[in-house]
């Protein structure tokens, strides 16, 4: 059965959701990661240790939007208004349905029609590479780890 991402809800980010936030971040690097990465590079790029003041921090300039499936957050983007994507992430019962391209196509929407950038880009990781690739994005600069892309 298809999920239907037009029953989608969306919630703007605030510091109460700091757990949940890691939580999707933490399962979805360990859960889904684990496929092309090493459990060292899991462990590394996401911390099992929850650490409130850097995350509230890493999220102080970055606005960051909820997918809310059922009253569950399944997924979140965090970005900055000059068009950097610096989290993209869905807990994994909710990979491959169609919440990040939602998500993603909200900023886009707000990042080229409201704010005006000239362009959209991130470091993407070798998992999310494909993902991005589809929005349109190209690789501009290849580097040891993430890549470097953008639309």
């Amino acid at each position: 059965m298809q999920f239907d991402t037009s029953r989608l809800n969306f919630q703007t980010f605030t510091n109460e959701d700091l757990e949940e936030l890691h939580a999707i971040f933490y399962r979805s690097v360990h859960e889904i990661g684990i496929k092309v990465y090493s459990t060292e590079q899991c462990e590394a790029w996401a911390p099992s240790d929850f650490d409130s003041n850097y995350w509230s921090m890493r999220l102080k300039n970055l606005k960051t939007i909820f997918a809310i499936s059922d009253e569950k957050k399944a997924g979140f983007i965090s970005f900055r208004n000059d068009g950097y994507i610096d989290f993209l992430y869905v807990l994994p019962e909710f990979n491959r349905k169609g919440i990040a391209k939602k998500l993603y196509d909200i900023i886009e929407f707000e990042l080229l029609s409201t704010i005006s950038v000239s362009k959209i880009y991130t470091d993407a990781s070798y998992l999310a590479k494909p993902f991005f690739e589809k929005q349109g994005f190209r690789v501009t600069k290849k580097i040891l780890f993430p890549y470097v892309v953008s639309n």
